[in-house]
């Protein structure tokens, strides 16, 4: 679509959102930038621009680019999340979970901002709230694998001290990730392997959780990682 169409914004954010997502962050740089330097309000870009930017701890960028927008688009949440990651990258996540607190309640809960605050959470060990919020976040997106994925994640880390109770998790938590895996849009082949790509770190969080159990090495989270796991139990 690029190529038919060099001056087209939908098409450049679609490389470089596809060139974000695999990786090739120099491209997508290069092809955010030249979107903002047409459309300086175009959010989609800022985000993704300052996510890179995080990602590659260049985080003094962030701030000049999204601060002036925040003045204008208070109540933006894609600015607002991404606020909460900058200030998470700068060893403030309690600042980070409040702000997003009270922007949740000013806006009826919204789905991106619970699940924001599902992960903060999380970081935090604050598993009744992160209970709460993922309530929220399920209620509104019933079928995202995000979803299913966090159950899974805060079942196994809520009770990851207390063996038992560890145990009896482990089942429903391979059903919850199985659903993610399910659900989850945008295969990709990396290596040879088909991986989900939309849920890479989450499920390889949660693999290694359940394989540290039994006490063997975990592999990266394949969608045949589940097969391994009940060969494991038998």
């Amino acid at each position: 679509a690029l190529k038919l169409n060099p001056n087209s914004v939908e098409a450049k954010l679609g490389y470089a959102q596809c060139s974000k997502s695999l990786g090739s962050y120099n491209d997508a740089k290069r092809a955010y930038s030249e979107i903002l330097n047409r459309y300086s309000k175009n959010f989609d870009a800022v985000i993704g621009l300052s996510e890179i930017n995080l990602e590659l701890n260049e985080i003094t960028e962030v701030p000049k680019r999204i601060d002036p927008l925040l003045e204008e688009f208070p109540n933006h949440t894609g600015l607002r999340i991404l606020e909460a990651k900058f200030l998470l990258s700068v060893q403030k996540k309690e600042l980070a979970i409040y702000k997003l607190q009270r922007l949740s309640e000013k806006l009826n809960h919204p789905a991106d901002v619970e699940k924001m605050l599902v992960e903060l959470y999380l970081l935090s060990n604050k598993w009744q709230d992160a209970d709460n919020s993922l309530s929220k976040y399920i209620s509104l997106v019933p079928s995202d694998p995000n979803g299913f994925y966090l159950l899974a994640k805060l079942n196994l880390y809520r009770n990851y001290f207390q063996v038992p109770n560890l145990i009896n998790s482990l089942k429903d938590a391979e059903i919850n990730l199985q659903n993610a895996l399910n659900g989850a849009r945008g295969p990709f082949d990396v290596n040879g392997d088909i991986k989900q790509g939309y849920l890479f770190d989450f499920t390889y969080d949660a693999a290694k959780i359940i394989r540290s159990i039994y006490g063997k090495p975990f592999p990266e989270p394949t969608e045949k990682y589940f097969k391994d796991i009940q060969e494991i139990k038998s």
